[in-house]
């Protein structure tokens, strides 16, 4: 396949993704549900059935009728059905928008549905429920009657045996409660759900038989669709055969007057506490619910707050002018929080991958890509992770390659059988991004012996005496068999030393300063004189072979240093022209397709492709990005970008795994995204210097960033021909108190003016420093003007 013939693969996937099918929706660590554009809910894990979804939740359905003087019809809003069309379905985790196209009806209906997701909030991001606002217009002159009904199937409990429904009409909302007497906490499913409203005008069927024999009971449906009415009954029968299953539904209605739009809430929500083997840990909300009720009566009442908050994420990203294939990649890869998240009722998230029929937990070769995002948005959450694994670090300071089979407290090698090599390295610089973030010493007391243990372990891994760690075959996180000294593997570990010297002159451990500082020049000196040859670097060097096949993934040690704020011994020359050479040579490779494992044989021939971690090949076109001197995107970086995009589309669905082995394809190596973003924004947070650097690549351009907890927009705008210099900051969090914000500015003298009053004057070489004290909530505006030109 040609370059172009992949380039039209890629349009038709962006033609694809623009109409956004399904949504996934649920808050972290609750399990999921999938919203798909025609109307049903699908894939459900919110029983903690993490990899075994219930496919459809049958009986299902949203209908509208419209009554007015001259019309009455039914409706819907499915896309097979009659009279009904879907003119628009926007999804970005996790939020969703629809307009729907009812066949000469008086009145317009759009739908928002989300569940609450809000950076630095974990309660209210964890909130088991998804809250349905449609918005109907009337668009004539006179009144219009209109009703909107939502229908559950009840599917607590393991057994149908059982089941009850009980209507309930309380102060705070009416609704529906489903649950099942015989089901016990041993049961993964057992717990309630709620479907609920607002109070007022509510008609509501308690229990049906919503199926028999699985087949589906609609006469409550075609009641509605023919009349706008549904009976009504107050449930609390107990279900007590297998051929039958009960489901409830709530119809709400209301009176426009002419030109008049009113809003109509729903809400699903869940509460699923069994304790089964698969998944005794309990969940974080119920530290603070009681049951599913408790859930919907508080994001009723707190729904203006939730929503609005809510929605500034989605606004954030589809506001942005990334490149519109960045920008779909970033709405797809913050599912995960929902779908491949535990978070334990004593407040551990955990991220699960799927191997074969098993649960893996927080398997540590994807840690590092998934980290650096969680910290920044949810760092408390990121910070207890990392200890408690720091705790389960093996004696011999190596780093379990995962924490269990659905368990979080049974380390173990996987399927490898030894550690790999490059998991120390990897530990060493996700406690120095922590530490250095949030600018905490106790944190560095906390994990500095831990990480002086994965030190020692990573230079007794070196056989022959080179400075470098060596592999011994099938001991790679990255790849399937290298020996020796492997490029990546050793640039992952300099940039680990890097962040240990940096670590250890933090603690005032001098001894271990100097023994660190001979080992980095050491390890310079073999990796330039070894491992790097001709523009770019080799593979692998070993007495068995020498391996020359190309892997964006060589260069991912120096993006890593760079992203870091580590002091990196390669010059931009170096790097940019290893990265030339690594991708003139991947074009010419099987299918023209630039992933970084699964490629040697044993006899270390190159041999083929197989998409299996995203994460390396997108932080290593960040870097690209990184170090381009006038801030470009070179035509070679946007074609790999779009290849790699249209693969990931084929190679991994939407939460789970499409293939048999979720291990390689793990879905939460897509928030490795993200560090393109932060790349472009030449992101760098250094709390113990108290500064912030943002330092655009590229011109004219609007990002979102999350910053500790905060979502954070950066707009930053070039003018004057380059004289002048303008940055938006809007901050949608609390006040980020930093002292010295690091920006790039116009060359020569430069005026400084800070929400509009001129603060200083100072002399520019392309990047400037200035005190601000905080970045405030709300809207910061700074503007560098060249003094000749004011």
């Amino acid at each position: 396949m040609d370059l172009r013939q992949q380039t039209r693969l890629f349009d038709t996937w962006v033609e694809e993704m623009s109409l956004n099918r399904k949504a996934i929706l649920g808050g972290l660590g609750t399990g999921k549900i999938e919203l798909t554009e025609g109307g049903k809910l699908i894939n459900l894990t919110i029983r903690n059935n993490w990899f075994k979804p219930l496919k459809k939740l049958a009986g299902f359905h949203i209908a509208v009728h419209v009554k007015s003087e001259n019309f009455s019809q039914g409706f819907l809003l499915e896309k097979e059905a009659t009279g009904v069309g879907v003119a628009d379905f926007k999804t970005c985790y996790p939020w969703v928008e629809a307009k729907y196209i009812l066949e000469n009806s008086p009145v317009k209906i759009e739908l928002q549905a989300f569940s609450p997701f809000i950076p630095g909030d974990v309660l209210n991001s964890s909130i088991p429920a998804i809250l349905f606002i449609f918005r109907v217009k009337n668009t004539l002159k006179r009144n219009v009657h209109v009703a909107i009904s939502m229908g559950l199937e009840n599917i607590v409990g393991s057994s149908r045996i059982g089941r009850i429904n009980k209507v309930f009409k309380k102060v705070g909302a009416h609704g529906i409660y489903f649950y099942s007497s015989k089901s016990t906490v041993e049961d993964p499913f057992h717990g309630n759900m709620t479907l609920g409203t607002l109070p007022g005008e509510t008609t509501i069927l308690g229990q049906y038989f919503s199926s028999t024999h699985k087949q589906e009971n609609t006469e409550p449906w075609q009641e509605f669709l023919a009349t706008g009415v549904i009976p009504s009954n107050e449930g609390g029968v107990e279900l007590n055969d297998l051929a039958h299953n009960i489901g409830g539904i709530l119809s709400v209605r209301r009176r426009l007057r002419g030109g008049s739009e009113t809003e109509i809430p729903f809400i699903i929500s869940w509460y699923f506490n069994g304790k089964s083997h698969e998944y005794p840990y309990g969940h974080y909300y119920e530290n603070f619910f009681a049951n599913s009720f408790d859930v919907a009566e508080y994001v009723l009442r707190n729904m203006k707050t939730l929503r609005h908050k809510t929605r500034e994420l989605f606004k954030a990203i589809q506001s942005s002018n990334i490149p519109p294939h960045f920008k779909k990649l970033l709405a797809k890869s913050l599912h995960v929080y929902a779908s491949n998240t535990w978070l334990t009722k004593d407040g551990q998230l955990f991220f699960i991958s799927r191997l074969g029929s098993n649960t893996i937990v927080e398997l540590f070769d994807y840690k590092l890509f998934r980290s650096f995002l969680t910290l920044h948005l949810f760092p408390q959450l990121e910070v207890k992770n990392l200890t408690y694994i720091g705790r389960l670090q093996n004696i011999d300071g190596s780093i379990p390659d995962n924490l269990g089979e659905s368990r979080i407290d049974s380390p173990n090698m996987g399927i490898r059988g030894k550690p790999a090599l490059e998991h120390p390295s990897l530990y060493i610089l996700s406690i120095y991004n922590i530490v250095k973030s949030l600018g905490d010493l106790s944190i560095l007391k906390r994990f500095y012996r831990s990480m002086v243990k994965a030190y020692e372990w990573l230079v007794a891994s070196d056989i022959n005496g080179d400075w470098l760690p060596d592999h011994r075959g099938d001991d790679s996180c990255f790849y399937r068999t290298v020996y020796g000294a492997v490029s990546c593997s050793s640039l992952l570990y300099l940039a680990a030393l890097l962040a240990l010297k940096k670590t250890v002159e933090l603690a005032g451990d001098r001894e271990q300063t100097s023994f660190l500082v001979k080992r980095i020049d050491k390890t310079v000196e073999n990796i330039k004189g070894i491992l790097l040859a001709n523009e770019r670097f080799i593979h692998f060097v070993s007495e068995k072979m020498v391996c020359n096949g190309p892997t964006l993934g060589h260069l991912l040690g120096i993006y890593l240093m760079r992203s870091m704020g580590l002091e990196s011994p390669f010059n931009e020359k170096e790097v940019l022209s290893c990265l030339k050479a690594t991708l003139k040579d991947l074009w010419k490779t099987v299918d023209h397709i630039p992933f970084d494992r699964d490629y040697i044989e044993r006899e270390g021939k190159l041999t083929s492709f197989k998409v299996v971690n995203p994460a390396f090949t997108c932080v290593s076109l960040a870097l690209k990005i990184g170090v381009e001197a006038d801030g470009g995107l070179l035509k070679e970086v946007d074609e790999v970008l779009m290849l790699l995009l249209s693969k990931i589309n084929e190679e991994i669905s939407q939460g789970v795994s499409s293939k048999p082995h979720g291990k390689e394809n793990d879905p939460s190596s897509l928030l490795a995204s993200w560090q393109l973003v932060y790349s472009l924004a030449g992101f760098n947070l250094d709390m113990f210097k108290n500064e912030l650097k943002l330092v655009p690549v590229v011109e004219n351009i609007k990002l979102p960033l999350f910053i500790l907890g905060r979502l954070i927009e950066l707009v930053f705008e070039k003018e004057d021909y380059g004289d002048k210099f303008k940055y938006t900051i809007i901050n949608d969090g609390s006040n980020l108190y930093i002292e010295n914000l690091i920006l790039r500015a116009p060359k020569g003298e430069v005026d400084v003016y800070i929400d509009g009053r001129k603060a200083l004057s100072t002399h520019s070489r392309g990047i400037i420093k200035i005190r601000v004290n905080a970045i405030p909530s709300g809207v910061k505006t700074i503007e560098l003007k060249r003094k000749d030109k004011v």
